[in-house]
């Protein structure tokens, strides 16, 4: 790979004349977590194809498989067509070389909620990618002015907030740095024009709309078991139908995984000084337990390997 990146710095200002077009028919996405597989199967599902990252080649191995597996549980639950999901699976490449990116329109990260590892990899990016390519980075809580300092094209670079499932939500945030083009949000506005998703434009501050409204409801949930007023089924219960939503607020810290609300909520912390986001005791003690919520099957509640609550997790 480090040859291969070589030559490719070597060759770009061969390619820098090269226009890029509005059209957009390839994306790369960078990290193939949850979110990331989510809008890989969003993306392929409205036919564009997509090139699929992950740290290496064991863990692109096993994105691949989880895709597929997600993909047949929609066939099972009569949500999806076989034919859908060969269609999807043919328009997805997975790799780990990083290098595979830099013949795709759109660039979107969507790795773990970490500035330096964000930061690291667009500095990567910033050195073999066309001078056109659009940076997009799927965050809930991080700068995107930050992240676009340093870069040596900051007005191609903006973030994008994306909430699971991605398939379902008929909208994303998008947040402007301070110096994103206009030309940036256009691309990205037609991006989800294709998705058919309404755009939230946000102006840059820390958690935004969505996480910033949700992740003091989720601590005080936490807060409220903690202070054993009642426990958490009924907490999420009296939440779930006292205001008609789909999951309870534990319930949903699970869906998110608790080391990342954890992460979010020390980083709304940090910026705002506000107690609001200041964690709670009981969801630092299950992120250091290793209970991360459905991803590891424990968390608030037990879950099975299918993802169904069995029942609460007793603390």
């Amino acid at each position: 790979m480090a040859l291969e990146l070589e030559k490719l710095i070597k060759n770009k200002s061969n390619k820098k004349s090269a226009t890029v077009s509005d059209e957009i028919n390839t994306i790369a996405i960078i990290g193939q977590g949850n979110v990331g597989r989510s809008l890989t199967w969003a993306v392929a599902s409205h036919g564009i194809g997509v090139t699929c990252i992950e740290k290496d080649k064991e863990s692109a191995i096993l994105a691949e498989k989880k895709l597929e597996n997600e993909l047949d549980l929609a066939i099972k639950h009569w949500r999806l067509t076989a034919g859908e999901k060969r269609s999807i699976l043919s328009r997805a490449f997975y790799t780990s070389d990083l290098t595979k990116s830099t013949d795709a329109d759109l660039i979107i990260e969507t790795v773990t909620e970490n500035f330096e590892l964000k930061r690291d990899i667009f500095k990567k990016l910033d050195d073999i990618v066309l001078d056109d390519i659009i940076f997009a980075t799927n965050s809930s809580a991080l700068s995107i002015t930050q992240l676009a300092s340093g870069l040596k094209r900051p007005e191609n670079f903006i973030g994008i907030h994306l909430l699971s499932p991605i398939p379902k939500v008929p909208i994303f945030e998008v947040i402007k740095g301070v110096k994103t083009s206009d030309k940036t949000f256009n691309k990205i506005k037609a991006f989800a024009k294709i998705l058919n998703k309404e755009i939230i434009e946000i102006k840059e501050s820390p958690g935004f709309v969505t996480t910033r409204v949700i992740m003091p409801m989720l601590n005080e949930a936490m807060y409220v078991l903690m202070e054993g007023v009642t426990t958490g089924e009924n907490i999420d219960t009296t939440v779930k139908l006292g205001y008609d939503m789909n999951e309870g607020p534990l319930a949903l810290a699970d869906r998110i995984g608790l080391d990342k609300v954890l992460r979010i909520l020390e980083i709304l912390f940090i910026e705002s000084g506000e107690q609001k986001y200041r964690p709670c005791p009981i969801l630092k003690r299950l992120v250091r337990a290793g209970y991360l919520g459905r991803k590891t099957n424990k968390g608030f509640f037990i879950y099975d390997d299918k993802g169904k609550k069995i029942k609460e997790n007793y603390l």
